[in-house]
């Protein structure tokens, strides 16, 4: 007995565990900050107490803001809970959850001029990014406006010493020294710089600003020619309803609008919660609004976990942390974050999860982020020297990448990424890249995986950039290495479905790709390797001829061995097996520099049976198996339009032009038993072209013509092209180029041209400037009984992003790719989607 009593002491320190004596403290519009605060009736009032009262607070207790209620002010956290026993931030009381906010309701407007509104904004800073209109974060004012041609953005016309920009065609009426200036450095860049000075076209300015919470100067990009600008923050931008500017001067904040009956709020707090470098904390069921900066930020901590809470209208980043490790992110909302929604970024500790959260509207603005390089404008930014793991997540809308990740043990699985590479272009739906300098040649990642997500609609920024859509599906970047790409649905992309720049042990497999350019591939500088890339069982679909099907370049055969560009994609890896809807008859696209340091050679681009011949790859690969016509075709109607287009005795009518090459009648037979056109090329120029043409008379808008020639080539390969003009000056081209391949056996082309509009008008032949000699002959124009297809109309696409299977109801019957029937119902998986042709005859 005396033995029993002496353990009860250790008995009860056993059952009653730390968490046993943690307390809640409570915080509540109607508390006292001279209270407790721990009891709700005792509830403190204000954050400022909150922060205060730091050192009373323990690992193991809650602080719990009562729901239904909005607090403002900055939690300053300066307490680390522990294994085991966190501290947690959540809500208390029924209703919604409580917002943290550091939004200050701006009051007192007047009419300034026009619909310009002035009011007083008192304990606002000037670095304000987020002014807030019903709720909604609205642009800050810039001129041009993104509605005016090309995005709103002003090209200019050279740069030097990356301090100044010159635009001859800037408007030298107004001087915009001390505004802004966003500028396009490259495709995935827009730097915010200041203007010091402006004298005439030339516009001088500050370099880019400091990263935000981070003493790491900017990377700084050289601009390029030709690329895009505009200014901001400046009153004389005001012209659009919800445009804002904040005078520091007088320190009144500017809106445009009709009138004020609006609620109007502008951020007074740069980070919502500070959580410095402090560890073991939770934040559950919490609302986040109004920070110029952060919504929640940590530098250097651990175990932080953030757990059904949402961020609106956040300057910069929701979740900003770096070199935080063992962060779980799950069930989290964003709405309306200027720059990234989540970014967790470490590469020196491991476990970092984001899962199940809704992220909409990030970036929607251009110029308003942290602007300062490439870590801008994207969804989820995640990295980890260890375990990664992103699922379950919907990223609707994005400046830049949805998800851009890096590590070992990467998991990335079963998200929805829609609309993305909206502001800036060469990122992508999902992105990794990896540092290319040689010195860092060493660094390695193991055991990725990218499997059965679904991402559309990668629309690419052409505007003020490239003026070529450039989003990828899903990118491996620099040197990417180790990382399997199994069955994720890609459509709609502005570029390639699948890209890789110097890939190591990459796998691309059964990825299902629709209305969008297939795979590219190549070695991007000459010191990196290039091996063990697999490109098998998927789908490429495209839906129209300027989507290609392949994009392969080496950067330089000499190195380290010298090959052809046959035996260099040879040597790449494994290609085989695939689908390809080649309605880009010469998709399969190549470039290579023949030594290294060299420019780059462009041949002509292939078509799929000229691929698998060259190169060797893709043996087993096929075309779908219900491949629709172009168009139905009765009969023609009425004569010949070409003039003298059999070639029986001369070449008169037919006009060719252009240099580099020499054009005969020739009767020896070659082509047709009659004569022919010969074409022979003496300066050889791939990718240039030599013009046919001749008038046909006058053609009808709204009919149909059947246009057909011959040709016969002495190499085994180029392009012809094929489109109706005007016959005369400006010699504007009335209908589409058409293209096909011809060869070195005799080919019939046949293209259907619908005008839009009715005129005299001239057929136009383009033969490309290959090392052969062509023939041509039997050029014929007929109007037409036939009838375009719209594949669009035929083909149906359908994708399944829950976690449940779905039956979808048909109403006709439909063909898989590889041949399968459907009719009735067809049924997906979850994260899976098909493609089905309709399945009927022309």
């Amino acid at each position: 007995m005396q033995l029993i009593k002496r353990y009860i002491p250790i008995l009860l320190l056993l059952l009653f565990s730390k968490e046993a004596f943690s307390k809640n403290y409570y915080i509540s519009n109607s508390g006292n900050d001279n209270n407790s605060g721990v009891e709700p009736q005792l509830a403190w009032q204000t954050i400022n107490q909150l922060n205060a009262s730091f050192l009373l607070i323990q690992p193991g207790d809650s602080i719990l803001f009562k729901r239904n209620e909005i607090f403002f002010g900055t939690i300053t956290v300066r307490t680390s809970g522990q294994l085991g026993s966190p501290i947690v931030f959540s809500a208390y009381g029924k209703g919604n959850d409580p917002v943290i906010t550091g939004f200050i309701t701006i009051k007192g407007w007047e009419k300034k001029e026009g619909n310009i509104w002035e009011a007083p904004a008192s304990g606002i800073k000037n670095n304000l990014n987020v002014v807030a209109i019903d709720d909604v974060a609205q642009r800050i004012g810039r001129y041009p406006n993104a509605d005016k041609p090309d995005g709103g953005y002003l090209r200019y016309k050279n740069t030097t010493a990356n301090t100044n920009i010159i635009d001859s065609n800037l408007d030298g009426s107004v001087n915009w020294t001390g505004a802004e200036i966003i500028i396009r450095k490259n495709l995935w860049t827009a730097e915010k710089c200041r203007i010091t000075e402006q004298e005439g076209f030339k516009l001088t300015f500050t370099n880019a600003v400091a990263g935000i919470n981070s003493t790491a100067p900017p990377r700084l990009y050289e601009g390029t020619k030709g690329f895009g600008y505009f200014i901001q923050k400046d009153h004389r931008t005001l012209d659009q309803q919800g445009e804002w500017f904040l005078d520091s001067v007088t320190h009144n904040l500017q809106v445009y609008l009709a009138d004020t009956n609006h609620l109007i709020k502008a951020a007074a707090l740069d980070t919502l919660v500070n959580a410095r470098g402090e560890s073991f904390l939770t934040f559950t069921h919490l609302s986040f609004e109004g920070g110029n900066i952060s919504g929640i930020y940590n530098n250097n901590g651990n175990y932080i976990t953030i757990k059904d809470c949402s961020f609106k209208n956040i300057g910069a980043k929701a979740i900003q942390f770096w070199s935080t490790g063992n962060v779980v992110i799950e069930n989290v909302k964003t709405n309306y974050i200027l720059s990234n929604a989540i970014q967790s970024r470490n590469m020196k500790k491991d476990n970092v999860t984001v899962k199940n959260c809704v992220i909409k509207n990030t970036a929607p603005y251009i110029g308003m982020g942290s602007f300062f390089d490439d870590r801008d404008y994207k969804a989820v930014w995640v990295s980890a020297l260890n375990n990664v793991l992103i699922e379950n997540n919907i990223i609707d809308s994005a400046g830049l990448s949805g998800i851009q990740y890096q590590g070992n043990n990467v998991l990335i699985q079963h998200n929805l990424i829609n609309h993305y590479c909206q502001l800036l272009d060469d990122g992508a739906g999902i992105y990794t890249f990896v540092e290319f300098q040689k010195e860092n040649a060493g660094e390695n990642f193991v055991n990725r995986v990218v499997k059965n997500n679904i991402i559309l609609n990668g629309r690419g920024a052409p505007e003020g950039g490239g003026k070529i859509y450039k989003a990828e599906g899903i990118y491996m970047d620099g040197r990417s290495m180790n990382v399997d790409v199994v069955g994720n649905t890609i459509a709609y992309t502005g570029n390639k479905a699948l890209a890789v720049n110097s890939p190591t042990n990459i796998t691309l497999r059964d990825n299902n790709c629709f209305s969008t350019s297939g795979w590219g591939a190549g070695r991007l500088v000459t010191w990196q390797d290039m091996h063990n890339l697999e490109v098998k069982n998927n789908i490429f679909y495209a839906v129209n001829d300027q989507q290609a099907s392949v994009n392969f370049y080496h950067s330089g055969l000499d190195v380290p061995e010298k090959v052809t560009i046959w035996e260099a994609i040879r040597l790449a890896g494994e290609i085989d097996s695939n689908y390809y809807n080649t309605l880009n008859p010469v998709g399969f696209v190549y470039n290579y520099a023949p030594v290294a340091g060299k420019p780059m050679v462009y041949p002509s681009p292939l078509s799929f049976e000229n691929w698998k011949e060259l190169t060797g790859q893709d043996a087993h690969s096929k075309k779908p198996a219900k491949i629709l016509p172009l168009y139905t075709f009765k009969n023609n109607i009425g004569s010949n339009l070409v003039k003298n287009g059999g070639f029986d005795a001369n070449k008169d009518n037919i006009n060719v032009f252009g240099s580099g090459a020499e054009s005969e009648w020739d009767n020896s037979g070659k082509l047709t038993g009659s004569g022919s056109l010969k074409i022979e090329c003496t300066q050889p120029q791939p990718n240039r072209y030599i013009m046919l043409h001749g008038a046909v008379g006058d053609i009808q808008a709204g009919k149909n013509y059947m246009f057909r020639f011959k040709t016969l080539g002495s190499s085994e390969c180029g392009i012809v092209r094929a489109y109706l003009r005007k016959t005369a000056a400006p010699y504007d081209m009335l209908t589409p180029v058409q293209v096909q391949s011809f060869g070195s056996g005799k080919q019939q082309h046949e293209f259907l041209l619908s005008p839009n509009v009715s005129g005299n008008m001239s057929f136009v032949i383009e033969i490309e400037k290959n090392s052969c000699t062509v023939y041509i002959d039997d050029i014929e124009l007929f109007e037409a009984n036939a009838t375009a297809i719209n594949l669009k109309d035929h083909v149906r696409f359908e994708y399944n992003a829950t976690e449940k299977t779905v039956d979808i109801p048909l109403t006709k019957n439909y063909v898989g790719v590889d041949g399968t029937k459907y009719s009735g119902t067809l049924s997906l998986l979850p994260f899976t989607s098909k493609i089905l042709i309709e399945d009927i005859a022309y």
